[in-house]
């Protein structure tokens, strides 16, 4: 073989070698880029879901003190009073409805029924705050002291709600942080 060949075949030889080189580091960056992206998505879904379940935790927790706020109210036995405290409960749990839409949209499943559970509750403690200032307008003691009664225990039933979805919502969103660290 002449020094003419061998040069060629040396070239050829290199170029397919860099060509090689390229193709895999190309490759490569493809895939990293990928990996990168996969972890951007799932970081801002994860900052996506802590603000939505931390804005539902705040309504939660200022539309439940103001219901519960209500209990002296009534206790009052002021139906004006009851009905401008029923008032701003109302414009809260329009609030409430708003951020537990987000939280059904980010899911998942379990955190959902969850928020819904809760917001299904506090309509119900809505609806009795609602009998008892007519009792009290009406001035049916009996119907006064059965809807105090209930309203306290639908109140725990709230409460335990909220930590349902509380640790729910966390459980979630620790699994995500470690979901991205492993990325």
């Amino acid at each position: 073989m002449d020094a003419g060949v061998a040069a060629l075949l040396g070239a050829v030889a290199g170029a397919l070698g860099a060509m090689g080189a390229g193709w895999i580091s190309a490759w490569g960056t493809r895939e990293q880029a990928k990996t990168q992206a996969r972890a951007d998505i799932t970081r801002w879904h994860l900052q996506e879901r802590q603000r939505v379940y931390t804005d539902f935790m705040r309504a939660a927790v200022t539309t439940g003190a103001a219901l519960s706020g209500l209990t002296a109210v009534f206790r009052e036995r002021d139906a004006g009073a009851a009905e401008r405290r029923l008032q701003t409960c109302r414009g809260l749990i329009s609030e409430l409805t708003s951020t537990c839409a987000l939280a059904i949209l980010h899911g998942p499943q379990d955190v959902t029924a969850l928020a819904i559970n809760f917001c299904n509750a506090i309509d119900e403690l809505l609806g009795l705050a609602e009998q008892w200032k007519n009792a009290i307008i009406a001035d049916d003691q009996e119907k006064i002291d059965e809807l105090s009664t209930e309203y306290d225990e639908m109140r725990d039933e709230i409460n335990s709600c909220a930590n349902e979805f509380a640790e729910a919502a966390n459980a979630v969103l620790v699994k995500e942080e470690a979901a991205i660290e492993a990325l």
